[in-house]
């Protein structure tokens, strides 16, 4: 349902799993360092599966229920990819002998092509996983994590300073020009999560939050981590270019820009003459871009309301930005007072609803002291 609910199960002898793939809506494989897994009721329970051999395994791809790949090994030893056309009754090792090259990830296409990702190597398949080459380098040799591909262009994240992946920054790597040439970008932490959307947009994730898209190819990168206030990523995915997903600690579904307030009300309340009362609501702009915010108050009782903050009328918020928005209702005859907050964002409409009631004092304080003379 979107996301609204979900269900939860457990992988037995499982603890680090880094790769899930349904072929069909009931099968489906998730693999890891423990190995691969295979389930065929959409997930409830699954089934050990892993190559009898197998020592570190990371990430499998099936092009449907029954034909795919599981990789691993390569940061020492050899290079692993495990073929199985019948479910994962059966496995055939195919092994290259890269050094310092650890095997994470890969997809595969119904002509026959794949590729796959190890630490500073794009592999590639022409025979749908039978036997694999190397086909690109990608730069050092660092570790990383995930493969997505379109057309010409690649996109993988990178995570550490080693095979393994040791150390605490990262990036990303693109090209356009299937991997003959490529355009690094540093990252404070570790990158691990990559999907291009066509040859030149593309989103990345990792470690502290950190989420970045590219609309050029990779010649530039903006923050785009909005809603996301906490905790470490590491996939994600997009059905299309407004429906994306990003996992780890937690899971966050993308949604248009949006103003966020804390209310669409202020009821001042009565407030005797010739007094004044202040409300606040605060304000967020929920959106990876800067916003144009426009404010106003209206309605026929608009003279018994006025901004206090901001100070101006019009004014940017930056993405993710909140802001205090304080009204104060003075009144100078007595009886119920309407009006309304207008928030304009990019000339999207938002209100807030403002009422207050101007009542007579029956008593009033002339003097802030009291001498009570000797006691």
């Amino acid at each position: 349902d979107g996301g609204k609910n979900w269900r939860g199960s457990q992988v037995q002898g499982a603890y680090h799993l880094e790769s899930i793939h349904f072929p069909t809506l009931t099968t489906g494989y998730t693999s890891g360092v423990e190995g691969i897994f295979k389930s065929v009721d959409g997930g409830e329970t699954w089934l050990n599966i892993t190559p009898i051999d197998a020592v570190s395994l990371w990430g499998c791809y099936f092009l449907n229920e029954n034909w795919g790949l599981v990789v691993g090994d390569g940061c020492v030893g050899n290079q692993s990819f495990y073929l199985t056309t019948d479910g994962g009754q059966n496995w055939k090792l195919f092994e290259l002998h890269e050094p310092f090259s650890g095997m994470t990830d890969l997809m595969l296409y119904p002509n026959g092509l794949g590729y796959a990702s190890g630490s500073g190597i794009i592999y590639q398949t022409l025979d749908s996983g039978r036997t694999w080459s190397v086909f690109r380098n990608t730069g050092t040799k660092i570790w990383q994590e995930e493969i997505t591909n379109y057309n010409s262009s690649f996109l993988v994240p990178t995570s550490g300073n080693t095979c393994m992946g040791g150390g605490l920054m990262g990036g990303m790597r693109f090209s356009v020009n299937d991997g003959i040439g490529w355009r690094e970008f540093n990252t404070p932490n570790s990158m691990f999560g990559t999907f291009l959307i066509d040859a030149n947009k593309g989103w990345a994730c990792g470690y502290s939050k950190l989420v970045y898209y590219t609309s050029d190819g990779g010649q530039n990168w903006k923050m785009s981590n909005c809603g996301i206030d906490s905790g470490n990523l590491d996939d994600i995915w997009f059905n299309s270019p407004t429906d994306g997903w990003v996992v780890g600690e937690g899971v966050w579904r993308l949604t248009p820009d949006k103003l966020l307030m804390s209310d669409s009300t202020m009821d001042f309340g009565a407030v005797c003459l010739p007094y004044a009362k202040r409300d606040s609501i605060y304000i967020r702009n929920k959106s990876f871009d800067d916003a144009l915010v426009d404010v106003s108050i209206t309605g026929m009782n608009a003279s018994s309301f006025s901004l206090i903050n901001p100070n101006a009328l019009q004014f940017n918020m930056s993405s993710c930005d909140s802001l205090l928005v304080v009204v104060e209702f003075s009144p100078t005859t007595m009886g119920t007072k309407t009006a309304t907050l207008n928030l304009s964002v990019n000339g999207k409409p938002y209100y807030c609803l403002l009422s207050g009631r101007g009542a007579e004092a029956t008593a009033i304080l002339t003097t802030d002291s009291v001498n009570s003379g000797n006691i």
